[in-house]
């Protein structure tokens, strides 16, 4: 989306705030996530979002957290200290998004690996293979 989308950085950041209520409870609409991944999309160009994304890597719905995180990552590299302050404190399921979202930035979130190498001992067989996968892609040995 990159410049083009920059205009838009004021309404998607009024949809991260998106209630996310489908119309009825088996159809939900993930607004919150989508516009995290349009702000992502965007860039350094929509750093005005940060707070905004940075709410949401609390959010209710495991979707909406990950593309909180990979959007800030995308945003602002010094996102990797939220994400690795995430991994820390998090639950098996926020470990295992964070750690997606840490793998997806690649060589800028190599200031991870410490953390990442840690969870390759998690007791949860997930995390330990996304930690694995991770720390490929932030090496560039990922195939």
């Amino acid at each position: 989306m990159g410049r083009a989308g920059v205009s838009a950085v004021p309404h998607l950041i009024r949809l991260l705030a998106d209630s996310d209520a489908g119309t009825n409870p088996g159809e939900r609409v993930f607004v919150r996530a989508w516009s995290a991944q349009a702000l992502g999309n965007i860039g350094p160009a929509a750093k005005e979002a940060v707070p905004a994304l940075e709410k949401l890597l609390n959010d209710r719905e495991a979707n909406t957290r990950q593309a909180a995180a990979i959007a800030l990552g995308r945003i602002e590299g010094g996102a990797t200290k939220i994400l690795i302050d995430l991994l820390a404190s998090g639950d098996n399921e926020t470990k295992w998004q964070v750690i997606q979202a840490l793998g997806e930035l690649g060589p800028r979130a190599k200031d991870a690996l410490p953390s990442l190498y840690q969870h390759l001992t998690n007791s949860n067989p997930s995390v330990r293979l996304d930690a694995e996968r991770a720390i490929k892609q932030i090496e560039g040995t990922a195939k």
